[in-house]
């Protein structure tokens, strides 16, 4: 018994998590390709999906994950990702945004 809690115990230490597929619905599923080539009127189902899912997190963790950024410097920075990043995901790009401008955010120490 205890050999085998050992074990359980140095597995879990040394084995990478398994990630489960998540389901991402509308948008943001679609690729960076596809958001770049839409027409305008069309991109506006996306950017909508993306303040959806900011706001979601937002309420989930009862905090403001941009930071106040305002919309349209957001957008242009997504813009420029999808077009450098065609096969991401939309909602890798608005997961690359949150990282990117929490990066700028960190104190250094």
């Amino acid at each position: 018994m205890k050999w085998s809690l050992i074990a359980v115990t140095l597995t879990s230490l040394f084995c990478p998590p398994v990630m489960a597929a998540v389901n991402i619905y509308g948008p943001g599923g679609m690729t960076c390709a596809r958001y770049t080539q839409s027409p305008d009127s069309d991109k506006d189902d996306f950017k909508y999906w993306g303040l959806g899912y900011i706001s979601g997190i937002n309420s989930m963790k009862n905090l403001d994950i941009v930071r106040g950024k305002d919309q349209a410097s957001m957008f242009q920075w997504i813009d420029n990702y999808c077009k450098s990043n065609p096969q991401s995901t939309y909602n890798g790009a608005v997961d690359s945004l949150i990282i990117e401008i929490n990066k700028l955010q960190v104190p250094s120490s």
